[in-house]
């Protein structure tokens, strides 16, 4: 028995750092993408990218097919990381519990009525806790990780804006993102997603998210900077912007850089 016992502990064990060495693999090639001189020169801070050839990099590797598990997870062990969607607004956790007295006892009778929004994925998840790391140190911003799921009638958020950059990683279902730009008037672009897709989205692009199945679970890296002057400090500092400075900008002093952006 102890050695049956033994064997299986060392199965598992190689199966987890296999599964590690994998997940840390398609992690640095996520970072390859966004870190891509031509995407930072043509399209970070100026318009959305989707790239619709990636789904091997997360699809398997991030494990979000157990949805019902990481619901479960942060309803028992992180509540406060929960929020929900009521006639388009996001309440969270505390609040809803107080509101008029629903008495939702458990996340799927839930899911039934409220769109879930779970965030601090990071918490629960090896896939995304390690790609918002490394996000942090390459953009030197906060990344906050959330998965959206909604299901049957229920509808999500209205037409906003974040306040950070988002990279949009499409699970399961499928779902049309409407793009307008940062008055949000002109609509920009009208993106399907469909599972194994990617999308990014500048700060301050407003967008309208309209589920086209039956179900749909998506999750949001985001590029968070509490001030522009953050930002603009990390373009000068870190060598991932450089190609979205002008070339004749590069090499003036950090003062003259700073007036001109």
């Amino acid at each position: 028995i102890e050695r049956g016992l033994t064997l299986r502990v060392l199965e598992n064990t190689m199966r987890d750092n296999k599964r590690r060495k994998l997940t840390m693999r398609n992690v640095d090639k996520l970072l390859k993408l966004f870190c891509d001189d031509n995407f930072i020169a043509n399209y970070w801070q100026r318009q959305p990218k989707v790239w619709t050839e990636a789904k091997n990099l997360f699809l398997k590797t991030a494990d979000l097919a157990h949805f019902a598990k990481l619901i479960d997870r942060h309803w028992n062990l992180f509540p406060e990381s929960m929020s929900f969607y009521r006639k388009g607004r996001q309440i969270d956790y505390e609040s809803f519990q107080n509101v008029d007295n629903i008495g939702v006892d458990s996340w799927i009778e839930l899911l039934r009525q409220h769109p879930v929004l779970v965030q601090r994925l990071y918490l629960s998840n090896e896939f995304f806790a390690q790609l918002s790391v490394l996000m942090q140190y390459h953009f030197g911003a906060f990344t906050p990780v959330s998965a959206y799921v909604s299901y049957g009638n229920t509808k999500g958020a209205k037409k906003h804006r974040d306040r950070g950059h988002i990279f949009v990683f499409q699970f399961q279902g499928s779902c049309k993102w409407t793009l307008h730009d940062k008055s949000s008037r002109k609509k920009i672009d009208e993106v399907v997603m469909k599972p194994g897709m990617l999308m990014y989205v500048p700060q301050g692009i407003y967008h309208r998210v309209e589920r086209l199945s039956e179900f749909n679970l998506h999750v949001s890296v985001g590029l968070r900077y509490y001030h522009p002057q953050d930002e603009m400090k990390s373009m000068l500092n870190l060598p991932v912007f450089l190609p979205a400075l002008p070339a004749e900008h590069r090499n003036l002093n950090i003062d003259k850089q700073s007036a001109l952006l």
